[in-house]
């Protein structure tokens, strides 16, 4: 994806979202709300950026490391849903 017309594409995007934003043309988001689709925006290209380019070089150990972090993330999930049963209150 090194070609200027992606570039092009992905950054007339941005600058729409962007424009829509400052004028108040998507009435149901108020600024906040559209700050944090931006910010989303941004988190989620970036971490699939990553992933692709972490997939080209080895694939086998890619999905391994993606299975673990699988792991450790649904360890935390459980962890702070069950919270109370592990005895830690807020």
């Amino acid at each position: 994806m090194n070609s200027p017309r992606a570039t092009l594409l992905i950054l007339l995007i941005l600058g729409i979202v962007l424009v829509l934003a400052v004028s108040g043309g998507v009435p149901s988001l108020s600024g906040d709300d559209v700050a944090s689709l931006i910010a989303s925006g941004i988190l989620v290209t970036m971490i699939g950026s990553w992933a692709l380019a972490e997939i080209r070089g080895n694939m086998g150990e890619s999905l391994r490391n993606l299975l673990i972090w699988g792991v450790v993330v649904l360890v935390l999930v459980f962890g702070y849903q069950n919270k109370a049963l592990l005895g830690f209150t807020s």
